[in-house]
């Protein structure tokens, strides 16, 4: 989120658009803080239902990111097998999942 945001949804749908082009039906899944112990910034989880493309991407030259679709079983086997390798990333996936009710997780 840029300093002047208060919504992550549609801080969100603004980075989706910019970075990837695409558009979709946003639910707020929740956030985290990716070190507490020395970073007082939260991460907010933002699931995205019902994606399209409708524009190019905006290029950004400090930011260059390369785009593609997978399924949900796909993105689990890279996050397990080291290929996702930001954590904040795998987190997401895994919660995303969770709510979207791709992957089920019962407490012990």
């Amino acid at each position: 989120m840029d300093p002047e945001e208060a919504d992550p949804i549609a801080a969100a749908a603004r980075e989706l658009l910019e970075e990837t082009g695409c558009a979709g039906t946003p639910t707020l899944i929740g956030n985290f803080r990716a070190n507490s112990a020395s970073h007082d910034n939260r991460s907010h989880i933002v699931l995205f239902r019902d994606v399209v493309q409708v524009a190019a991407p905006h290029d950004d030259p400090g930011e260059r990111i390369e785009s593609f679709w997978v399924s949900a079983p796909e993105a689990v086997r890279m996050a397990l097998a080291g290929e996702l390798t930001n954590g904040m990333q795998a987190a997401s996936l895994l919660r995303a999942l969770a709510a979207a009710g791709v992957a089920r997780i019962e407490a012990l």
